[in-house]
């Protein structure tokens, strides 16, 4: 559960949409996308599969990564294009979800 205060005058919350990739079910072991690239070189900050995953999350313009582990190399991408087997690469999904408040609760 996790919330706000609300004063009396404001409206209830609108509800909020975040891109996410939820490892459980959205990242792929050993899967390549080819192609899509938002770069022409590897993002040089994401060194480890869980810091590309979050780079792609906080980039409005992925819509996936591949994570290259022999070389540390983290691909973000803007298309997704036909996944093939690629021994050593982690792929991650970005999925949209709208989460909005389901009950008002006053603390008086």
């Amino acid at each position: 559960m996790s919330g706000r205060f609300l004063s009396g005058a404001e409206l209830d919350p609108e509800p909020l949409t975040l891109g996410t990739i939820d490892p459980a079910s959205a990242l792929f072991e050993d899967i390549d996308l080819p192609g899509g690239d938002l770069s022409r070189r590897p993002l040089s900050s994401a060194k480890t599969p869980i810091a590309c995953r979050l780079a792609c999350i906080d980039d409005h313009r992925c819509i996936a990564f591949t994570y290259v582990k022999a070389k540390k190399e983290c691909w973000l991408k803007g298309t997704i294009r036909t996944p093939i087997f690629g021994r050593g690469m982690v792929t991650g999904i970005k999925k949209y979800e709208t989460f909005k408040p389901t009950k008002i609760i006053s603390l008086n």
